[in-house]
């Protein structure tokens, strides 16, 4: 949650966003929120204008929630990298982050952020500038890569970087239901997909 906020803000916002998660946009409803939060009606409208203010300022929340964390961490693995083995161990623990059980609600909050999305522009421009600016952080990390001779000269990084930062929410295709779908078999197809996509025909080490 952002630190400059007010701090009722911020509660209105984190408690909103335990409603959606839990129960969708039906059950958001103003006087519940205010009286959840222990605050008035009217500082909701204050903050937030209304109720569609209140529900975009929620779903924009929920999708920062942990990913600049998670672009920083490991764009910051990566310039610390000596060797393309560095490199490798790096990636294989990004994904292996990205597709952990217990991150399975943070995708499908993502993937719910981007389809409430539809239909309010205003939420579209501030999740488009989100997306931008992750997707810059990696690919100047993986630019200082290439500069290193560490992954593939050849590579466009910013559609590298927003390909590797999507791997995430794909996974939800064999995560939702009950798909009985091999799960490791996806993981290592990733994992393949990745190391071939940054490192096929460069030299061994």
């Amino acid at each position: 949650m952002s630190p400059t906020k007010p701090r009722t803000e911020n509660l209105i916002v984190e408690h909103t966003i335990e409603v959606l998660d839990v129960h969708g946009e039906q059950a958001v409803r103003i006087q519940e929120i205010a009286r959840s939060c222990n605050v008035s009606v009217s500082s909701i409208y204050h903050f937030f204008g209304d109720r569609e203010g209140l529900l975009e300022a929620a779903h924009y929340q929920r999708y920062l929630n942990n990913q600049m964390d998670d672009v920083a961490r490991y764009a910051g693995d990566f310039a610390m990298a000596q060797t393309p083995d560095d490199i490798k161990r790096a990636i294989d623990d990004l994904l292996a982050h990205l597709s952990a059980p217990e991150r399975r609600a943070v995708r499908m909050s993502r993937i719910n952020v981007i389809g409430s999305t539809l239909g309010r522009p205003r939420l579209t421009a501030k999740v488009t500038e989100a997306i931008t600016t992750f997707n810059t952080v990696f690919a100047q990390a993986l630019e200082s890569l290439q500069e290193r001779g560490l992954i593939r000269s050849d590579l466009e990084v910013h559609a590298t970087a927003a390909w590797l930062i999507g791997l995430q929410s794909s996974r939800i295709f064999i995560e939702i239901g009950d798909q009985r779908m091999d799960e490791a078999a996806w993981d290592r197809l990733t994992r393949d997909a990745v190391h071939m996509a940054l490192f096929a025909g460069m030299p061994e080490a």
